[in-house]
C-alpha cells in the first residue's frame, strides 16, 4: 500500500506543476483541511484511492497525513539507494538510471525533497537530470524544464522555508538558466526572474522569521552580475529595495537578517556612507528601545568607522602623503567645533557615540523606574555599548600606534598621539592612553 501511495503522489507532483504549497497535517480528510462546509472546498479535490485520507489535493495545495510520512520516507529512500547502487555497479551509463523517469511509477527525486527539503542527494540527482536534458531539448523545452524546476523548489520551500539546500538548488537552477541560454536571455526574462525571486523570498520570510537562508538568497540575487549588466539593478531599484527592507525592519526590529540585507544594499549605493546607516539604526533604536539586534548592528557600524579613521590617521602621519594637509585641517576643525561638524557630516566618532549613549542610559534609567522592562533593557544595552567602544578603541588604536610609529622620534610620537586624539575625536582618557603607548 505504501508503494501504491508513493506512486500516486509521484504522479500528482509530476503532472500538476501548479502545486505551490505542501503541508503535513494530522489528518488529510478534506473536511479537516478545507473545513466542514463543502461549498467552500476548492473544485476538483483529489484524494488517495489506496489509503483513505492519506493525502488531499485541492486548489493547488497538497496536504499529506503525518502518520504516512515515516513509512513513505523509508520506502522511497530505500528505493532511491537501490537505484543508485545499481547505477554504480553497472558499467552502462543509461540515462534512465540517473533520471528516474516519471513513467516508472515512483520518482524518488520528487518525493524525497518534498518530505525532506535538505536531502542533498536528491537535489544533486535533479541537477544531473537537468544536465542530461540540455543536449536533448530545444530552447522552448529547456525554458519549460527550468520553469518546472523553479516551481518545484518553490513548492518545497513552502514547507521548508529555511532549507539551505533548497535555496542553494534554486540558485543553481538560475545559474543553469543563464549559462545554458547564454546570449539568448532577454531583458524581460531577467526582470521576471528577479521579480519572482523577490516574491519567493517574501513568502519564506513571512512564514519563518529570522530566515537567514531566504535573506541570503535575496542578497545573492541583488548582486547578480547578469542583472547589473542588463541595467536591472539601477540606482532607483536599489533605493526601492532599501525602502522596502527598511519598512520591514521597522516592523521586525529583532530580525537581524533583514538588517544585514539593508547593510549590504546601503554599501552598494553611491553617495550613501556608513554614517547614513548609523542614522538609520539610531532612528530605529530611538523608536524601538530594548532590542539587542539593533545595538549589535550599531557595533558593526562603529567598528567599520573605526577602521576607516585608522586609515585616515595612517595617511595623516605619513609625511609623503598628498592628503596630509587636508587630514590635519579636518581633524582640527572637528576638534574645535565637534558638535557642528558631526551634525553636518554624520561623523561617527568616539565622542559622538559616548555622548549619545550617556543620554540613552540616563533617559532609559528614568523611564525604567516606571517598571517598563524595555527601557531597562535599553539602559543595559547602551551601557554595554559604551564600555565596548571604549575598550575597542583603546585596544585597537593603541596597538596600531605602537606597531606603526616605532621608527618615529620621541617628540614626533607625542605629536602623532595628539593628532590621533584630534582625528578620532576622543576624550582625554583615550588620548592619554595613546601618548603612554607612543612614549614606551
Amino acid at each position: 500500500q505504501v508503494e501504491a501511495v508513493a506512486a500516486e503522489l509521484s504522479g500528482i507532483l509530476n503532472s500538476n506543476f501548479l502545486i505551490d504549497e505542501v503541508a503535513f497535517t494530522p489528518s488529510a480528510k478534506p473536511a479537516d483541511v478545507f473545513g466542514r462546509d463543502e461549498t467552500e472546498h476548492p473544485p476538483r479535490i483529489v484524494i488517495s484511492r489506496v489509503i483513505p485520507n492519506a493525502f488531499v489535493l485541492g486548489g493547488h495545495k497538497l496536504a499529506i497525513a503525518q502518520n504516512l510520512l515515516a513509512p513513505l520516507y523509508v520506502h522511497v529512500s530505500l528505493k532511491y539507494e537501490r537505484a543508485l547502487a545499481s547505477e554504480v555497479g553497472s558499467s552502462s551509463k543509461s540515462e534512465d538510471r540517473v533520471c528516474f523517469e516519471s513513467a516508472k511509477s515512483i520518482d524518488p527525486l520528487v518525493l524525497l525533497p518534498i518530505m525532506n527539503g535538505n536531502h542533498n542527494s536528491a537535489w544533486n540527482g535533479r541537477k544531473r537530470r537537468m544536465n542530461q536534458c540540455v543536449m536533448k531539448l530545444n530552447r522552448p523545452e529547456l525554458l519549460r524544464l527550468i520553469e518546472v524546476e523553479l516551481r518545484f523548489s518553490k513548492t518545497v520551500l513552502s514547507r521548508f522555508p529555511k532549507s539551505q539546500v533548497s535555496w542553494a538548488h534554486r540558485r543553481w537552477v538560475i545559474n543553469f538558466f543563464l549559462t545554458s541560454l547564454e546570449g539568448a536571455v532577454s531583458h524581460k526574462q531577467l526582470s521576471d526572474f528577479f521579480f519572482e525571486e523577490k516574491l519567493v523570498v517574501e513568502r519564506a520570510i513571512n512564514v519563518r522569521r529570522l530566515n537567514y537562508a531566504a535573506w541570503s538568497h535575496r542578497r545573492h540575487c541583488s548582486r547578480s552580475p547578469d542583472l547589473q549588466s542588463a541595467g536591472l539593478l539601477s540606482h532607483s531599484l536599489v533605493a526601492r529595495e532599501i525602502s522596502w527592507a527598511a519598512t520591514r525592519a521597522a516592523k521586525n526590529v529583532s530580525d537581524y537578517c533583514g538588517l544585514h540585507y539593508i547593510q549590504s544594499l546601503m554599501r552598494r549605493m553611491p553617495g550613501l556612507t556608513r554614517e547614513a546607516e548609523m542614522l538609520f539604526v539610531v532612528d530605529l533604536i530611538e523608536k524601538f528601545p530594548g532590542f539587542e539586534a539593533l545595538w549589535i548592528y550599531r557595533r558593526q557600524l562603529f567598528a567599520a568607522a573605526l577602521e576607516k579613521q585608522k586609515m585616515f590617521f595612517k595617511e595623516a602621519t605619513n609625511p609623503y602623503s598628498r592628503d596630509r594637509g587636508r587630514f590635519l585641517r579636518n581633524s582640527r576643525r572637528i576638534e574645535q567645533n565637534h558638535d557642528v561638524v558631526a551634525y553636518e557630516t554624520g561623523c561617527i566618532t568616539l565622542r559622538s557615540e559616548l555622548s549619545s549613549t550617556v543620554r540613552w542610559v540616563h533617559r532609559s534609567i528614568a523611564k525604567s523606574s516606571r517598571s517598563e522592562s524595555r527601557h531597562s533593557k535599553q539602559a543595559h544595552f547602551a551601557a554595554a555599548y559604551r564600555l565596548w567602544i571604549i575598550s575597542l578603541a583603546t585596544r585597537s588604536l593603541a596597538e596600531y600606534l605602537k606597531t606603526t610609529a616605532s621608527g618615529i622620534a620621541k617628540a614626533a610620537r607625542t605629536a602623532s598621539a595628539g593628532l590621533a586624539t584630534h582625528l578620532f575625536c576622543t576624550p582625554g582618557l583615550i588620548g592619554d592612553v595613546f601618548i603612554k603607548h607612543m612614549e614606551e
